[in-house]
């Protein structure tokens, strides 16, 4: 499961102290290991449960081979190798997350759309001063965010977050949809000053606020690939087998729905 954590553009005598707390709320997430990295103006903690790379190899925040960019990330990324090989990146760990920082490196947050898998991304430019925090097209991790003055705090849970406010009100509309629908909005954490990022979104900021945003994918233009049945399952099969990839052995949870019912 894992979890991050991130505050940036903080006062220095509180970086370390905040990130201490978000990373005790999230420890339940991540029991292998907990871990930080605490700048002048930046912080980023993550809670691990090891799959893949389970020695330190796999340990977070990741680099940059440069420098420029350091990343804590929730998630599994299936088509790491492919990335590898496509951008000759054979100088980097052996994590899957690894990737992250490169692509942002050489493509910016634009670079993320090139990942499969399943994340939720804190990354910092160092050089730019700068932060993107980005999810999955599914939204499968989730992500919130929220800002004290110009301090930006993100989490992979709200709770963490909702400790830090001075304040908080409760988000009585999403409250109710709720327990009306048993489901809230995806952009919404149920308190008014936090917000859940928006599945396939990427928001960038400064310590002025939002300087950008956008899509962790690509829509691809021109007719499916896919005909029939054979294709349909041709395609499930494949999924299926990538998200067995891990470092540890694999177990299977299974229900009588029809997702477990076809695998």
């Amino acid at each position: 499961m894992c979890g991050v954590a991130g505050v940036i553009f903080d006062r220095p005598e509180e970086t370390r102290s905040r990130l201490e707390r978000m990373n005790a709320c999230q420890v339940h997430r991540g029991p292998d290991q907990q871990t930080m990295d605490v700048h002048a103006w930046f912080g980023l903690g993550h809670t691990r449960l090891a799959i893949n790379a389970v020695g330190y190899e796999g340990d977070q925040p990741l680099w940059s081979t440069n420098g420029r960019w350091v990343v804590v990330f929730n998630g599994e990324i299936y088509n790491y190798a492919k990335i590898r090989e496509d951008h000759s990146l054979g100088n980097i760990g052996p994590s899957d997350g690894a990737v992250v920082p490169e692509l942002l490196d050489r493509f910016g947050p634009m670079g993320l759309a090139q990942l499969r898998g399943m994340f939720a991304i804190c990354a910092v430019d160092t050089w730019e001063r700068r932060i993107v925090i980005a999810v999955d097209p599914f939204g499968i991790k989730p992500l919130y965010w929220t800002r004290i003055g110009r301090t930006v705090l993100a989490a992979s849970e709200p709770g963490p977050l909702v400790r830090e406010l001075p304040s908080k009100t409760l988000d009585s509309a999403s409250i109710a949809t709720y327990l009306y629908l048993g489901a809230m909005s995806s952009s919404s954490s149920g308190y008014v000053e936090v917000e859940r990022l928006q599945p396939g979104s990427w928001i960038m900021f400064s310590d002025q606020g939002i300087v950008d945003s956008g899509w962790t994918f690509e829509i691809e233009k021109g007719e499916s690939t896919t005909h029939g049945w054979e294709g349909v399952a041709e395609s499930f099969a494949e999924s299926v087998k990538v998200h067995l990839l891990s470092d540890v052995p694999v177990s299977l949870l299974m229900s009588d729905g029809v997702d477990s019912g076809a695998i």
